[in-house]
Protein backbone atom coordinates (compact mmCIF):
# COMPACT_ATOMS: atom_id res chain seq x y z
CA UNK A 1 0.00 0.00 0.00
CA UNK A 2 2.88 2.36 0.73
CA UNK A 3 4.27 1.78 -2.76
CA UNK A 4 0.91 2.74 -4.28
CA UNK A 5 0.72 5.88 -2.16
CA UNK A 6 4.26 6.82 -3.16
CA UNK A 7 3.46 6.25 -6.84
CA UNK A 8 0.39 8.48 -6.58
CA UNK A 9 2.35 11.17 -4.76
CA UNK A 10 4.85 11.15 -7.62
CA UNK A 11 2.15 11.42 -10.28
CA UNK A 12 -0.43 14.11 -9.46
CA UNK A 13 -2.40 13.49 -12.65
CA UNK A 14 -2.87 9.83 -11.77
CA UNK A 15 -3.65 10.77 -8.15
CA UNK A 16 -6.47 13.05 -9.38
CA UNK A 17 -7.82 10.27 -11.63
CA UNK A 18 -7.89 7.86 -8.69
CA UNK A 19 -9.54 10.47 -6.43
CA UNK A 20 -12.26 11.21 -9.00
CA UNK A 21 -12.87 7.49 -9.64
CA UNK A 22 -13.71 6.80 -5.98
CA UNK A 23 -17.25 5.41 -5.73
CA UNK A 24 -19.52 7.58 -3.61
CA UNK A 25 -22.77 5.75 -4.33
CA UNK A 26 -22.35 1.99 -4.35
CA UNK A 27 -25.98 1.24 -5.26
CA UNK A 28 -25.91 3.30 -8.45
CA UNK A 29 -22.12 3.10 -9.07
CA UNK A 30 -21.65 6.88 -9.14
CA UNK A 31 -18.13 8.18 -8.67
CA UNK A 32 -16.86 11.38 -7.08
CA UNK A 33 -15.84 12.94 -10.38
CA UNK A 34 -19.33 12.55 -11.84
CA UNK A 35 -20.85 14.20 -8.78
CA UNK A 36 -18.36 17.08 -8.81
CA UNK A 37 -18.90 17.62 -12.53
CA UNK A 38 -22.69 17.71 -12.10
CA UNK A 39 -22.43 20.16 -9.20
CA UNK A 40 -20.27 22.51 -11.28
CA UNK A 41 -22.23 22.15 -14.52
CA UNK A 42 -25.65 22.65 -12.98
CA UNK A 43 -24.90 24.81 -9.92
CA UNK A 44 -26.29 22.10 -7.63
CA UNK A 45 -26.60 22.83 -3.92
CA UNK A 46 -28.67 19.93 -2.59
CA UNK A 47 -28.52 16.15 -2.38
CA UNK A 48 -31.81 16.09 -4.29
CA UNK A 49 -30.26 18.07 -7.13
CA UNK A 50 -27.29 15.71 -7.26
CA UNK A 51 -29.70 12.76 -7.30
CA UNK A 52 -31.66 14.23 -10.21
CA UNK A 53 -28.51 14.72 -12.31
CA UNK A 54 -26.43 11.66 -11.35
CA UNK A 55 -28.81 9.17 -9.69
CA UNK A 56 -26.42 9.10 -6.68
CA UNK A 57 -28.42 8.52 -3.49
CA UNK A 58 -31.19 7.05 -5.62
CA UNK A 59 -30.86 3.60 -4.05
CA UNK A 60 -30.57 3.06 -0.33
CA UNK A 61 -29.66 6.71 0.38
CA UNK A 62 -26.73 5.86 2.66
CA UNK A 63 -24.40 8.05 0.59
CA UNK A 64 -26.48 11.21 1.09
CA UNK A 65 -24.25 12.31 3.98
CA UNK A 66 -21.17 11.89 1.81
CA UNK A 67 -22.87 13.93 -0.93
CA UNK A 68 -23.64 16.67 1.61
CA UNK A 69 -19.93 16.68 2.51
CA UNK A 70 -18.98 16.99 -1.17
CA UNK A 71 -21.42 19.87 -1.63
CA UNK A 72 -19.99 21.64 1.43
CA UNK A 73 -16.42 21.20 0.17
CA UNK A 74 -17.12 22.52 -3.32
CA UNK A 75 -16.36 26.19 -3.93
CA UNK A 76 -19.49 28.25 -4.46
CA UNK A 77 -20.62 28.63 -8.04
CA UNK A 78 -19.76 32.02 -9.48
CA UNK A 79 -22.67 34.41 -9.31
CA UNK A 80 -24.28 35.01 -12.66
CA UNK A 81 -23.47 38.38 -14.06
CA UNK A 82 -26.35 40.69 -13.40
CA UNK A 83 -27.53 42.76 -16.35
CA UNK A 84 -26.77 46.44 -16.05
CA UNK A 85 -29.76 48.72 -15.76
CA UNK A 86 -30.50 50.66 -18.91
CA UNK A 87 -29.85 54.33 -18.52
Amino acid sequence: MEAEAAALAADPVRAEEVRRAAKVCQCKAVDLGSIEDAIRAHGLTTVEGVREHTNASGGCGACSIRIEDILAAMPPAPAAALPLAAE
